[in-house]
């Protein structure tokens, strides 16, 4: 049976999900001060996952280091900020899952077809998270707009070699200081 795969559907999920996930993440740890949050994918666009990060896990996990690697290596201290493998707080939505199991039974579906399909494809899966995170910034999710300030937002794909992709990302979804000190950290 062939699946067609439903655009609208994905991008209401997507766009509702990453609401609920960020929702979910805040009322999971009340007493944290959340300062980021990202959808993130595979580079096949197979996956969906959303996460999230406190200022007090940040703290924790670079309190385990040792002081000489941020003096040696000064974007450290970006990577573990905003570097969403070193993020603690899985941000849960059953819309997210679901988004997530469309894009994996698609995958399933057209594997060893067009490469250029395909990517045609991954790409606006893509873009449909980044446009979904760029309507929950303006509808003030995320914080009022000196909130935003301090606040990352992430859409990543952390098994990509495409850094371009990613740095425009931060680019569309942060103020110019994150997203430059981001560009800097990849």
């Amino acid at each position: 049976m062939k699946y067609k795969f439903d655009s609208k559907r994905f991008e209401t999920l997507v766009l509702e999900g990453a609401r609920e996930a960020f929702a979910a993440a805040k009322q999971d740890h009340p007493e944290k001060k959340m300062y980021a949050f990202g959808l993130y994918s595979d580079d096949d666009a197979m996956t969906l996952v959303a996460i999230a990060n406190s200022e007090e896990a940040l703290a924790e996990k670079m309190s385990k280091r040792p002081p000489e690697e941020f003096i040696e290596y000064p974007t450290q201290a970006d990577y573990y900020r905003l570097c969403l493998n070193e993020w603690n707080h899985d941000a849960k939505s059953a819309k997210i899952e679901e988004a997530s199991a469309m894009l994996l039974e698609r995958f399933d579906q057209v594997k060893g077809g067009s490469i250029w399909k395909w990517r045609r494809f991954r790409n606006k899966v893509f873009e449909t998270c980044i446009r979904s995170l760029e309507t929950l910034i303006a509808e003030g999710v995320f914080g009022t707009e000196a909130d935003r300030q301090n606040m990352f937002i992430h859409f990543a794909l952390p098994d990509t070699m495409d850094t371009k992709l990613l740095i425009q990302a931060a680019r569309r979804l942060n103020s110019s200081e994150l997203a430059d000190r981001y560009r800097r950290m990849v």
